[in-house]
């Protein structure tokens, strides 16, 4: 578990889980073993978490699925403007619709190649390519 963690009443971790730093997980939320959540990500409320959260993503649900970035989070440990706008395009160009993700993950890559946290974001994926990530919710 990374630094500056808030983890709310009721939440159950399982084994060989990592969290990096500054995770707010919501309460009775619940994290399936060997799972990953990235540095400033955001685990709503009684969501089950059972695949990787990107860092600076925010899941919720039963099962999680990514609902964003947590934006809230990224203003209130004053993250400028600009890096969040680089953020919100980054996660726009990731999680689209068209080509396969491989696709998307290469565009983002090479577009925000000098983006630090963007890097941070591709890097996550890329350190366990066989580890499926929470993605958003298509559909209802």
């Amino acid at each position: 578990m990374g630094n500056n963690c808030v983890i709310s009443n009721g939440v159950q971790i399982g084994g060989n889980v990592t969290i990096g730093n500054h995770v707010i997980m919501g309460g009775m939320s619940t994290v399936h073993q060997n799972t990953r959540i990235g540095d400033h990500a955001f685990v709503g409320g009684m969501a089950l978490v059972t695949l990787d959260v990107i860092p600076y993503g925010s899941v919720i649900g039963n099962s999680a699925h990514l609902a964003g970035l947590n934006v809230i989070g990224l203003k209130r440990r004053g993250f400028t403007r600009e890096v969040i706008r680089d953020l919100r395009s980054a996660y726009r160009l990731l999680f689209a619709e068209e080509g396969t993700f491989a696709e998307r993950l290469a565009d983002v890559k090479e577009a925000y190649s000098d983006h630090e946290l963007v890097m941070e974001i591709v890097q996550f994926i890329k350190d366990q390519e066989k580890r499926r990530i929470c993605m958003p919710h298509t559909g209802w």
